[in-house]
């Protein structure tokens, strides 16, 4: 078996309360338990596997609004009704970041991607 190391870092987030406190305000019909098994989407970011020391916020600065908006869009599309101060603290707020600097492909050939448009 031929495996790969990817020079990528994952990163998982996680909500927190916030998170579903705002996910329930919303008059949508659907409610989020916070103990629920939820499906988290995978980013890949640039490889910190070379650091002696992980600084989250700082990992995860150049990228955490567009993940703040994709988790929100994940949920609900209305930007009006997505809370309006989405700052860095208000990220680490709301979602828990979980990163694993080992990504190792399994599957053999070249990594297939495509297009990805929000919405």
């Amino acid at each position: 078996m031929s495996v790969k190391l990817l020079k990528r870092t994952a990163i998982v987030v996680r909500p927190k309360k916030p998170y579903f406190k705002w996910a329930n305000s919303l008059d949508n019909g659907v409610k989020l338990e916070e103990d629920s098994e939820l499906e988290h989407t995978v980013y890949l970011i640039e490889d910190i596997s070379d650091s002696d020391t992980v600084d989250i916020e700082a990992m995860i600065k150049p990228h955490f609004q567009f993940i703040f908006e994709e988790q929100l869009a994940g949920w609900h599309l209305l930007e009006s009704d997505w809370p309006s101060h989405r700052d860095l603290d208000t990220f680490l707020e709301w979602f828990e970041v979980i990163y694993h600097s080992m990504v190792i492909d399994l599957c053999p050939g070249r990594i297939k991607t495509e297009r990805y448009d929000r919405y």
